[in-house]
């Protein structure tokens, strides 16, 4: 679809109306949003995996509507999604490797059964500092995995500086969402 729709009750709380607005019809609109709506340890979250993801040799990462996705070559070996509060690395390792992935270390979920997934079934949430370093170390067994190394000509992007915050009123006036309804709360 050329959109999604979502709900901010931002303004919904101030004015006593419900609205319902659909984001501007461009992957990198959603990009943009995803990222200025994100709190700022969220971000630095992103930022230090994405740049750990992409600091390897032929691993290079194309947004989409459902997040960031990372390709080695033509194979996609790792996903980034903002959900809320919540970061969600998705990576090409066998989740119920008990033997070198302790479930009681990463906390992983195996997602394989999920469509989205199937490629990418190992799924962590990163939600603090320490979480962001045990991910740290999953993507270094990733590039392992892969028999690819670190690019010494790679220069780290401040994703957190690219995105900064903005309002509801204005991610309106940029034209990234647009209301589709308004209804009254009771």
């Amino acid at each position: 679809p050329d959109c999604e729709q979502i709900e901010i009750n931002e303004e919904s709380l101030w004015s006593g109306r419900q609205i319902k607005e659909k984001y501007h019809a461009s992957p990198e609109a959603l990009k943009e949003i995803r990222r200025l709506v994100s709190e700022e340890k969220l971000k630095e979250y992103y930022s230090a995996l994405k740049n750990e993801l992409v600091s390897y040799k032929k691993i290079n990462s194309n947004v989409s509507w459902h997040g960031d996705r990372f390709n080695h070559g033509r194979d996609t070996v790792a996903k980034i999604n903002i959900v809320g509060k919540t970061l969600g690395l998705y990576l090409a390792l066998d989740p119920n490797d008990e033997e070198e992935f302790k479930t009681t270390v990463y906390h992983q979920k195996d997602v394989s059964a999920q469509k989205a997934y199937e490629h990418t079934p190992f799924m962590v949430k990163v939600k603090s500092d320490a979480a962001v370093k045990k991910a740290i170390r999953l993507i270094v067994a990733l590039a392992a995995k892969l028999a690819t190394e670190k690019d010494e000509n790679f220069t780290e992007t401040d994703y957190v500086a690219e995105y900064g915050y903005a309002t509801t009123k204005q991610l309106y006036d940029e034209g990234y969402i647009k209301a589709t309804k308004e209804k009254k709360v009771d």
